[in-house]
């Protein structure tokens, strides 16, 4: 049988966030064995490096309410092509960040390839800002927005099709602070959304109630999983990131998809030993 393949591209960029070192991920992700996980999930691993990126010190900030907009889009840029060239040869891309940013990069380069797809979004927060609701201009927060279509023409890119992704097949997960603005949008676009089980305000359209962010979570995955799925996940004490729980069901979910592996020797962590 042959083996799926998966390629391995890092976006080491911190340019859209507004606190430095999440550029370390891609090498510190590596450094703790990815390679050897996806063999043991029975894939076959290639390393296509990172995409050149560059350092707030050595560039100005720009327009205060998209903060290094122009380097996050070359950045993004470098990744969608990568993405792209990866798709075209019938191989998963896994992209390393890197800040939420670069998230434009692998749903455009995968638009370029197979046209305006979906997207499961596991993060605390919706990433549905525009440089006109931003309350800090960090372009980390903007993401999902500009794939949608929704955000200022500067996201648009030769390098991708916007909207790169369709609402009806955009879905939040573990969702639980919202801004005014990022509500508003969410409204507008109509994407579906599952709260987080810690408090969260009201703002926004929900799918429906749910018991379990883990059973929703798992019936979204096997119906969009061969879209893409963006992942958000800090430390497990971040107020900014899924709550454990939510973390587990995301790989319970990933290692039991045709899309990653069709064994899982030895892979998924239980849920009392992280």
């Amino acid at each position: 049988m042959q083996k799926r393949k998966v390629a391995v591209i890092g976006g080491a960029l911190d340019l859209g966030a507004g606190r430095r070192g999440v550029d370390m991920g891609p090498s510190a992700i590596r450094y703790a064995g990815l390679d050897d996980r996806l063999a043991r999930l029975g894939l076959e691993c290639s390393d296509w490096g990172n995409v050149e990126t560059v350092v707030p010190e050595a560039t100005a900030s720009g327009d205060p309410s998209a903060r290094f907009l122009t380097e996050i889009k070359n950045a993004c840029e470098r990744i969608a092509r990568r993405v792209a060239a990866v798709a075209k040869e019938g191989s998963i891309p896994v992209v390393l960040g890197g800040d939420h940013s670069i998230a434009l990069g692998t749903l455009g380069g995968l638009a370029a390839t197979h046209g305006a797809g979906g997207v499961l979004w596991f993060d605390a927060h919706g990433d549905l800002n525009t440089p006109a609701t931003s309350p800090s201009g960090n372009v980390h927060g903007m993401p999902l927005a500009a794939a949608l279509g929704l955000a200022d023409d500067a996201f648009s890119s030769d390098a991708w099709p916007l909207p790169a992704v369709k609402p009806e097949h955009v879905f939040l997960i573990g969702v639980r602070s919202l801004d005014d603005g990022a509500s508003w949008l969410n409204e507008r676009s109509r994407v579906g959304a599952v709260r987080s089980s810690r408090s969260c305000p009201s703002e926004g359209p929900s799918s429906g109630s749910t018991d379990s962010t883990s059973d929703a979570s798992g019936g979204v995955a096997r119906r969009w999983m061969r879209r893409m799925i963006s992942i958000s996940i800090r430390g497990p004490s971040s107020s900014g990131s899924p709550m454990y729980h939510e973390r587990y069901a995301l790989w319970a979910q990933v290692g039991q998809s045709r899309v990653m592996s069709a064994r899982t020797r030895g892979g998924l962590p239980s849920p009392g030993n992280p």
